[in-house]
């Protein structure tokens, strides 16, 4: 029975498929109804009866990129292109708060 291969998995990193979504973490035991997971900031109980799928996480294959990203050379035929901002391409601006001038009124 399945119950009984998945507790080799105690307190190993494992991946199990229950409706859908894939839950990564640390197999940390299982009752007659749940399977508990220690995953990175929290517990998570799956019901046996969702679970579609449970290996090890070193069992999962990686995904292969579908498409390779490659840089467009820009006009100088280098493969950075520099992006125009910040501090030194900006220009000085003027101060936006104009000071007064006038002296200060005092209280009588």
């Amino acid at each position: 029975m399945v119950k009984d291969k998945i507790w080799g998995y105690l307190r190993h990193r494992v991946a199990v498929k229950a409706m859908g979504i894939q839950y990564t973490g640390i197999f940390k035991g299982a009752d007659e109804e749940f399977v508990f997971l220690q995953c990175e900031t929290t517990w998570v109980q799956i019901p046996w009866l969702e679970i579609t799928s449970f290996q090890l996480l070193e069992e999962l294959k990686p995904q292969a990129l579908q498409k390779e990203v490659q840089a467009e050379p820009d006009e100088q035929g280098s493969r950075l292109k520099v992006i125009k901002g910040g501090k030194q391409s900006r220009k000085p601006e003027q101060s936006l708060v104009k000071e007064k001038n006038s002296p200060r009124r005092e209280k009588s």
